[in-house]
């Protein structure tokens, strides 16, 4: 078993591999690439993938653009019929646009601590990786239809406080799987509705969509 790095700057990963570009999006400080990163190098490939495989990184804490403020405490929960204001939509279209992005990290987190999983597994945390990103470009171009983009107000990086201290895969499926998505399943069923009732027809939309892919 490979001992564990803790520091945020591990040893060299090959450049162009599925690990580094890993790497690359949990670290980005910049706030067009960390949202929506270049693609991925191609999982079906041997060649995408580091050889020998390399130590288990386990990162402390993402990488975060200056336009991400990371508040002290999260913002109450808008009530049903605040939402027929755009800016109480926009601000919970954010909170979501955050979650998206710390899970689609966190996936990317587990697939550099958990390197000796079988490739299948680490090959399932790529693609949810990249299915919390086509997410989180659906929030966004919805909260720029509200008027408001990501940065517009404070987040909080709810769940790296509490994922990163997993010490094995199962723990990180059950905690991630079962705890914070099926969470998020019923949060968003009942706010599409609320989208919905208020007038939004579209939010509502894409809260259904993204319900059905975390299903």
């Amino acid at each position: 078993m490979h001992g564990t790095n803790d520091d945020t700057r591990p040893g060299p990963l090959r450049a162009g591999s599925i690990e580094r570009w890993c790497l690359d999006f949990v670290g980005d400080r910049e706030l067009e690439t960390k949202l929506a990163p270049p693609p991925a190098p191609d999982a079906a490939r041997d060649a995408s993938w580091s050889a020998p495989v390399p130590p288990p990184t386990r990162l402390r804490a993402p990488g975060r653009p200056p336009e991400l403020r990371v508040g002290a405490r999260s913002p109450r929960s808008a009530k049903p019929g605040a939402l027929v204001r755009p800016r109480a939509r926009a601000r919970l279209l954010h909170t979501f646009l955050h979650h998206e992005l710390q899970a689609a990290e966190l996936f990317a987190w587990a697939l550099l601590a958990f390197p000796d999983t079988p490739r299948a597994f680490r090959r399932g945390l790529l693609a949810l990786c990249q299915e919390e990103l086509a997410h989180l470009a659906l929030y966004r171009a919805h909260l720029s239809t509200l008027g408001f983009d990501a940065g517009a107000f404070d987040v909080r990086d709810w769940f790296w406080e509490r994922v990163t201290a997993c010490e094995t895969p199962t723990a990180f499926v059950a905690l991630v799987g079962v705890g914070l998505e099926g969470a998020n399943l019923e949060h968003t069923a009942r706010f599409a509705a609320s989208f919905r009732a208020a007038g939004d027809a579209e939010g509502a939309r894409i809260l259904e969509r993204v319900e059905r892919d975390e299903i």
